[in-house]
């Protein structure tokens, strides 16, 4: 990560009075220090600003549970200022009294480590200029005492306490087939699910071990909202739908416990470049490596949400006909009046024989009006017809390149 770094910053500083950098992967003290470290980067940039900007659902990602590296965005000393991001309205996201009540909440713990002038909800740009930004860096005591250790790099373990025991670890998962993402929200909310359970567990409830510290997920893929209702359109917007040539929609998401969150108007790589998801977990420092557990679980959720073509629907016999439909035939049926040949006593039908129509009672007699097969035949065999075209169509689709992307 810090050589990465040092290497963009070498290439963009020549002819930059100034760079800014974002990262939300690490601890921006510990990113400082560690880039101080560096003579190539000491000798040639000094860093005079360093501003957390928070999500409140982040910040309390597993019910009333806290993050635990939310704290380290706001070390005293090391950060100029806090902003507690704007709430904006997502269809699948917090309610506003929600959202509210975590930002006061977010609010409240940044005032209380960076102080009230240094923390703020939806400032007006100069109010962070004239405020904050024209503060001088704090010196090296301040920050010192805010982070124990952090001037002696060699005596930093005996200051272990003081310092984030958890790292982040994000997992890319690949994605080009299409989704549906009203299967993939719903599978990502039963597995955040696991994740708030495993965060306060009760005795002997340990179901989702794979999922604790799970916090957020986020996707930039291409698919429909609703699978279903893509499946259910007539035959010509289906086809019109899978065109050659006309690409999915893209969507990008930002995923949590709590619901959906506005996504970031400029996204870093490898989302930026392609399509995927990546998972994001708090995990334990010194726990033993399982990402690729972590991968596989990820990935089972991710193929589970993929857009798939529905099988085959049978054709339909006359037991098939909704009841509604049925009702609706019987009183087109009798509006027709009775046909030629055929007669009634009020309540039942038959022919000059005397013989009803249709399912017969003891006595040869029938309710059925001899109108009302030849409607049922003819509806049962314009919806075969239906689909069988239709299923013609989505075997076309099924086998579209789409369908088989990995």
């Amino acid at each position: 990560m810090v050589s990465y770094l040092l290497q963009a910053l070498k290439n963009l500083g020549a002819g930059n009075d100034m760079v800014v950098i974002c990262d939300v992967l690490s601890s921006p003290a510990h990113l400082i220090l560690d880039l101080s470290a560096n003579p190539s980067f000491f000798e040639s940039f000094v860093v005079t600003h360093v501003i957390s900007v928070l999500e409140p659902a982040i910040v309390y990602p597993w019910s009333s549970v806290r993050h635990p590296l939310a704290l380290s965005r706001a070390y005293r000393g090391w950060i100029t200022a806090a902003l507690v991001q704007d709430y904006k309205q997502t269809g699948f996201g917090l309610a506003v009294r929600e959202w509210n009540a975590l930002a006061k909440r977010c609010l409240h713990d940044m005032k209380a480590s960076l102080g009230s002038s240094a923390a703020f909800q939806k400032p007006p740009t100069g109010r962070l200029i004239d405020g904050p930004l024209q503060e001088l860096p704090a010196s090296v005591a301040l920050r010192s005492l805010s982070l124990p250790g952090s001037c002696d790099r060699t005596t930093q373990g005996s200051w272990a306490m003081c310092n984030p025991a958890h790292n982040l670890l994000g997992i890319f998962i690949a994605a080009t087939a299409p989704f549906d993402l009203q299967a993939l929200r719903e599978s990502c909310n039963e597995v955040f699910k696991l994740a708030v359970e495993e965060s306060c567990p009760l005795a002997g409830n340990q179901c989702g071990a794979a999922w604790n510290g799970l916090f957020c997920i986020e996707a930039h893929v291409s698919g429909v909202e609703d699978g279903q209702a893509l499946w259910a359109l007539p035959t010509d917007k289906l086809r019109s739908s899978f065109q050659a040539g006309q690409a999915m929609p893209s969507f990008r998401m930002v995923l949590t416990a709590r619901g959906e969150v506005a996504a970031p108007a400029h996204w870093s790589p490898p989302l930026s470049e392609s399509t995927g998801l990546i998972w994001w977990w708090c995990i334990p420092k010194g726990e033993p490596a399982k990402s690729e557990q972590l991968r596989a679980e990820a990935k089972e959720v991710v193929e589970a949400s993929y857009l798939q073509p529905p099988l085959p629907s049978a054709p339909w016999s006359r037991a098939d006909v909704p009841r509604e439909q049925v009702a609706r035939m019987e009183e087109e049926a009798r509006a027709a009046g009775v046909p030629e040949g055929s007669f009634s006593d009020g309540t039942y039908y038959m022919d000059c024989n005397g013989i009803g129509y249709g399912n017969l009672d003891g006595q040869g007699r029938s309710r059925e009006h001899p109108g009302f097969a030849p409607l049922v035949e003819a509806f049962v065999a314009q919806h075969n017809a239906e689909v069988e075209q239709k299923n013609k169509v989505i075997c076309e689709i099924a086998a579209l390149p789409i369908f088989s992307a990995p």
